[in-house]
């Protein structure tokens, strides 16, 4: 492969460790350092600090251009989609194809990355990976899945998006048909939920060490045996992907994030490589509360780690109806049978 898009998508919060995402995917995605990346980062709240860190990792990635979207120039909350973490930042993953314009056509595959991953492999195998979408199925117990009406569901922090066939598709006009005509209020995690119900047929998988989170490192083998087997996981295939990592995501661990001041996050080392190379002065922050308390004790962390991976998962979503996996545009633009379509969808919800 000689060419890598990547979307990313953050704010000034979350910029040093986005950052720091990117420079682990030019040092690391390929064997091969001939190849040049485009980046598209779409940002919300830009200081001039910020652009400062920007032209740091510039210089440090000759072979990078970044290309860079300001949120607030596109008004994604008119759609209604819930907030996650007091920001649109992860619904605009939806809306790729409108907000970096013209570039999409110029584009073949799209890798969208979550601002808390860190690449530690050769990513050039997905240029032969083939599907609309491509994820990796996520942890969540059954339960959840099952209540949207789902057989599977997919983390949305690592994508693979096939962007000639997204636009032949329609996808994004299909995703604008499901918020405009469906109530997204009890949706959990609104972004990922959406994507999952509007292509969960059309979604591929992609290997486990893509995505691979925090748990897969914390776990002893025995434990993580354990673990596979109550999430109904391939340990065989969990194992595999922890040998060969290619993307290390760091969900979970009771909010504890790579980047804070703590004792126990077995991404920590690794993240804080490159945030420094791409921040010398970043000043990592203590947890507070609780957190602050179990950072500093690791037994009584796993303790409670341990337990919270077996708790079922509070299920605040429902099932509000699936989209057929096309759209025909000439019934959108018909009244009568797009009311008819959303008055059938009304019945589903009651």
């Amino acid at each position: 492969m000689k060419h890598i898009d990547v979307l990313y998508a953050t704010n000034h919060n979350y910029l040093p460790n986005t950052l720091a995402s990117i420079l682990s995917l030019v040092r690391n995605s390929l064997l091969n350092q001939n190849e040049y990346f485009t980046v598209h980062m779409i940002i919300e709240n830009l200081t001039l600090h910020d652009q400062n860190l920007i032209e740091n990792v510039k210089k440090l990635c000759p072979n990078l251009t970044l290309n860079v979207y300001n949120l607030e120039k596109y008004n994604i909350k008119t759609y209604g989609i819930p907030d996650w973490q007091q920001t649109q930042v992860a619904n605009s993953r939806l809306f790729f194809q409108d907000i970096l314009g013209d570039a999409v056509y110029e584009i073949d595959k799209l890798l969208y990355l979550d601002a808390d991953t860190i690449v530690v492999g050769d990513l050039s195998p997905i240029e032969n990976m083939k599907g609309l979408i491509c994820a990796v199925e996520d942890v969540l117990p059954d339960i959840y899945a099952k209540s949207l009406n789902l057989s599977k569901y997919y983390n949305s922090g690592v994508l693979l998006f096939d962007v000639p066939n997204w636009i032949k598709q329609k996808s994004q006009e299909q995703i604008k048909e499901y918020i405009q005509t469906h109530s997204l209020i009890q949706l959990k995690y609104p972004d990922q939920d959406i994507l999952n119900i509007v292509f969960n047929q059309q979604i591929s998988n992609l290997p486990k060490s893509y995505n691979l989170h925090s748990f897969v490192y914390a776990l002893k083998d025995h434990a993580l045996s354990q673990y596979c087997n109550h999430r109904k996981l391939s340990f065989e295939d969990i194992i595999e992907a922890k040998n060969n990592p290619k993307i290390l995501h760091s969900t979970g661990f009771l909010g504890i994030k790579p980047w804070m001041i703590n004792r126990i996050h077995p991404y920590s080392d690794i993240f804080n490589e490159y945030l420094y190379k791409v921040d010398p002065n970043y000043e990592a922050k203590k947890p507070n509360g609780i957190k602050g308390i179990l950072v500093q004790c690791p037994q009584l962390f796993y303790l409670l780690y341990n337990i919270n991976l077996y708790l079922p998962v509070s299920m605040n979503s429902k099932y509000y109806g699936v989209l057929p996996n096309s759209i025909d545009s000439s019934d959108i633009s018909d009244d009568s049978t797009f009311q008819k379509r959303i008055e059938q969808r009304k019945l589903i919800r009651k």
